[in-house]
């Protein structure tokens, strides 16, 4: 994905060992400037970068399961430095389909 529109396509590198039932630690790397963004959580597939945009980088939005029923939408935004959680909301499994179209 492309976080900052140069171009270039970030990578997003899963921790294997870190990996469940609920997603996956994701860093994400630079790979133009050989440097590390973050780390987000979630499922590959939930992974989204939205149109808002903060210093230059898009919005990322992800989802993790918390059970059968449940689990957590999280918005990370680029504050200049790495990217850091902004918003966690629980949501029932029926809503995943508001936030994930």
């Amino acid at each position: 994905m492309d976080l900052n529109e140069d171009e270039v396509q970030e990578e997003f590198v899963a921790e294997v060992d870190l990996c469940g039932t609920g997603g996956c630690e994701w860093k994400l790397f630079d790979k133009q400037n050989s440097k590390v963004l973050g780390t987000v959580f979630g499922k590959k597939e939930s992974i989204r970068v939205l149109p808002a945009k903060w210093q230059g980088y898009h919005r990322l939005r992800s989802y993790h399961a918390m059970g059968a029923f449940e689990g957590v939408v999280v918005e990370y935004e680029w504050d200049g430095q790495s990217y850091k959680e902004v918003l966690s909301r629980n949501i029932a499994n029926t809503q995943y389909l508001r936030y994930f179209k």
